[in-house]
């Protein structure tokens, strides 16, 4: 997740500008992390805050792995990925979009 959020502000704030929509680097990063790490769900009467990943249905979702797939693709010859591998990685990420999911008892609610 910090690595995709890295990804999008240096794509923002690449031509070194300080603002972006009235936000800057650290206000900007601090909105995406809250966005995409602070999801709370209940079930069975019980709060659950989830811990890795970005909830499926959430807005930002595929803006996520968007961001992240085309980093993968600018970027296969500098990893040392084989083409064959990435197409498999854009079939696993198209279908499910992100990666397994584990979650907590919450208390914070």
């Amino acid at each position: 997740m910090d690595f995709t959020v890295n990804l999008i502000l240096d794509k923002v704030f690449a031509d070194k500008e300080n603002k972006f929509y009235g936000l800057n680097r650290t206000e900007l990063r601090k909105m995406l992390n809250w966005t995409c790490k602070n999801t709370v769900l209940q079930f069975n009467g019980k709060y659950y805050t989830q811990l890795d990943g970005v909830a499926m249905g959430s807005p930002i979702a595929p803006l996520m792995a968007d961001v992240l797939m085309n980093w993968l693709v600018d970027n296969v010859s500098k990893i040392g990925c084989s083409p064959q591998i990435l197409s498999g990685m854009w079939m696993t990420f198209s279908v499910r979009l992100t990666p397994k999911t584990r979650w907590r008892n919450s208390s914070i609610i």
